[in-house]
């Protein structure tokens, strides 16, 4: 998965974990859901109820999440005009910079987050995303353990201390933080297709079989996962359920699986 897309993932899980809208019943689930032209309905009926920073901030996640982010940046720079102590509102501001690759802004919004407030543990675990996008596995490892030393049981967290171990091929931890996020969040498929990764390259292809057949039960159309298991299978010999995969990966949309269904299954 592209990091921006994990970390905007991550922002969604967040907001579900925090149940941040309080103050206006329903726009939260509507932010979750990712039913932006709602929320901006929404926002226009219900605005004159609610304070100047939080009509402000649910801007800026609904520009935020419709991409719209120059009106994203100028809704959070409003929010945080008004209350600059709002942690959450730093926070939203820094995964939008970061989403537009703006890597040293988001950088400064995050750690105003947690100037304002150190337990926020989706901010240590946006700030260990950045640095291992910014290829600084140490870092994102310090910032993950603080992520967990908050929230043990944060699954983005170990995620994100999983893929950083696996960058400084520490596969033994990098499986061990891959499972303990499925252990509190087994509906991901991210952290299935790391372990199979991780057991594929390690030649143990019967438990990286278990792994993705994990996986492709929750995303039966997961392309990275049906290529891998398409894999093992050829390599296997068992050109039936290869294909099979390949055929399905062609039809989310795959052009390697395409050449690869045209080479070895006429």
């Amino acid at each position: 998965m592209p990091m921006r897309d994990y970390c905007f993932i991550l922002f969604l899980m967040f907001l579900a974990w925090k149940g941040w809208a309080q103050e206006v019943l329903g726009i939260d689930a509507l932010i979750e859901s990712q039913q932006f032209d709602s929320v901006f309905v929404y926002l226009r009926e219900h605005c004159i109820q609610m304070t100047e920073d939080s009509c402000a901030y649910y801007y800026g996640l609904a520009f935020y999440g419709s991409g719209q982010y120059a009106r994203a940046d100028s809704a959070f720079r409003q929010a945080v005009d008004r209350r600059p102590d709002w942690a959450e509102a730093w926070y939203a501001w820094g995964v939008s910079l970061y989403y537009q690759n703006r890597e040293t802004e988001a950088k400064k919004k995050l750690l105003r987050c947690l100037k304002i407030d150190k337990r926020k543990v989706a901010a240590w675990t946006a700030l260990a995303a950045l640095a291992l996008q910014e290829r600084k596995p140490r870092q994102s490892i310090r910032f993950a353990r603080r992520a967990v030393a908050v929230d043990s049981t944060y699954s983005p967290a170990y995620y994100n201390l999983g893929l950083a171990y696996r960058y400084t091929g520490r596969d033994s931890l990098a499986a061990d933080a891959f499972r303990r996020a499925l252990a509190y969040r087994p509906g991901w498929a991210e952290p299935y297709f790391s372990l199979a990764e991780i057991y594929a390259e390690g030649g143990d292809a019967t438990t990286a079989l278990h792994w993705l057949n994990h996986l492709l039960t929750i995303a039966p159309f997961h392309v990275e996962g049906l290529l891998l298991r398409a894999q093992i299978y050829h390599q296997r010999g068992d050109k039936t359920a290869a294909c099979a995969d390949w055929h399905k990966a062609m039809q989310a949309g795959s052009e390697d699986a395409r050449l690869l269904f045209e080479r070895f299954c006429p």
